[in-house]
């Protein structure tokens, strides 16, 4: 399915949007209409939320049998600026992972360095001889520190899953409109 890309100006609903961005005449039945305007909220469901129509917003045009894109909406393979923008939200999307993958880790390792040295007899022993009434508060921050590990690495799967769903849409996107993507460099699990 090939795809357009328009610029919202004055439009506030989908009805002025659809007008504006396909040539219908008095012929055109209020079917094909209706199909319209659900397509372009399919490929651009931020307009269904309250402020989504902006001016200078880019919106994705799909192509609707039986409708012609009016003049206004531009091929984005034609557009470097939609490959530029492409290519700036992968190296975004790129140094996000990064950045979470080295917080995620670096808050994992200092959880196991907790666990370890609360496992590790010294600080019992220092406890035991120094601070006998503390002994009960030990337990207490063990199961903290394992909680907050658990948590880390349930942050950790969430992140990879959203940025994961992030890339897959941005490809879907340039698959749609025609943008061709630079693989980022590949870098090495840590």
């Amino acid at each position: 399915m090939k795809i357009s890309i328009a610029t919202l100006g004055r439009e506030r609903s989908i009805a002025t949007l659809t007008k504006r961005v396909y040539r219908f005449d008095d012929k055109t039945p209020p079917e094909l209409v209706e199909r319209a305007q659900a397509a372009l909220l399919a490929a651009n469901p931020g307009l269904s939320a309250a402020g989504g129509f902006r001016n200078g917003l880019s919106v994705l045009v799909p192509e609707i049998a039986g409708l012609a894109p009016e003049e206004a909406t531009r091929s984005p393979g034609a557009d470097a600026g939609a490959g530029q923008l492409a290519a700036a939200f992968q190296d975004m999307l790129e140094a996000l992972r990064r950045d979470c993958t080295t917080a995620v880790a670096e808050a994992k390792r200092e959880a196991e360095l907790t666990l370890e040295d609360l496992g590790s007899g010294k600080i019992r022993e220092a406890i035991d001889k120094n601070a006998p009434h503390l002994a009960a508060v030990l337990g207490d921050v063990e199961a903290t520190a394992k909680k907050r590990l658990e948590r880390i690495q349930g942050l950790d799967q969430t992140l990879r899953a959203a940025l994961g769903h992030a890339a897959e849409d941005l490809k879907e996107l340039a698959n749609r409109t025609g943008v061709e993507l630079v693989p980022p460099p590949s870098t090495s699990p840590r």
